[in-house]
């Protein structure tokens, strides 16, 4: 046994291969956050694991992104776990519907979606010195506020999560429809209507042939 000196350190009362409790909170139930829930659970014994995403389901960019033409920029066989390949890709560069449902089989798969607490968005995550914990605190889709402690945090949150509207002048008194990428709305019928896109990245190359058809008039705009 391993006992405790009665010194400022503490050394628990337990046989030194007796693996003590771990309690784990993931921000995000994307792509990494998916990934980091397997490899846990596969490898860490006596396991306490809670994940936390802000939308309504698992998914992560693949969950959000509904813009017309949205598609792997990539070939999609690269972009899949290289230990649960997929043999059954439509095409070169699968859509953001197939690549979705291929991440909510994985987490089928895996069983990850019980771990999982939908419509919580994280708002602060703090380490608390005198506890030696992590002090989350998230807010549900109430707006009620929920606190929630950890040993370890883990960020699992995308890069792209947090988009926002290019600085461009007078961009707030448009009276017509603004449509971010990120936040497509699918409702808005774009037949017969004058577009203007503005950036050139994969999102914009996407979407410029595939509304061309149905729209009046299409200005692509590479840049503000």
């Amino acid at each position: 046994m391993a006992y405790s000196n009665g010194n400022a350190g503490h050394v628990a009362r337990r046989h030194v291969d007796t693996t003590r409790p771990l309690k784990v909170v993931i921000v995000g139930a994307g792509i990494s956050g998916i990934i980091s829930a397997i490899k846990l659970l596969d490898s860490v014994q006596n396991l306490s694991l809670k994940i936390y995403d802000k939308n309504e389901d698992l998914g992560g960019t693949w969950f959000e992104n509904r813009y017309p033409g949205c598609a792997c920029d990539i070939p999609a066989h690269t972009y899949q776990l290289s230990w649960d390949h997929n043999a059954a890709w439509t095409q070169f560069y699968a859509t953001a519907p197939e690549i979705l449902k291929y991440w909510q089989r994985v987490a089928e798969k895996y069983d990850i979606k019980g771990y999982m607490k939908f419509s919580h968005r994280a708002t602060e995550a703090r380490w608390d010195e005198s506890a030696a914990t992590w002090a989350v605190t998230l807010q549900d889709k109430r707006g009620h506020t929920v606190h929630d402690d950890c040993d370890v945090f883990i960020s699992a949150v995308g890069i792209l999560n947090a988009w926002d509207w290019p600085s461009i002048s007078g961009l707030g008194d448009y009276k017509g429809k603004l449509m971010h990428s990120a936040a497509w709305d699918t409702s808005f019928d774009l037949e017969g209507k004058s577009v203007a896109v503005i950036g050139a990245g994969s999102s914009g190359i996407q979407i410029v042939p595939n509304i061309q058809p149905m729209v009046k008039r299409l200005d692509p705009l590479r840049s503000w």
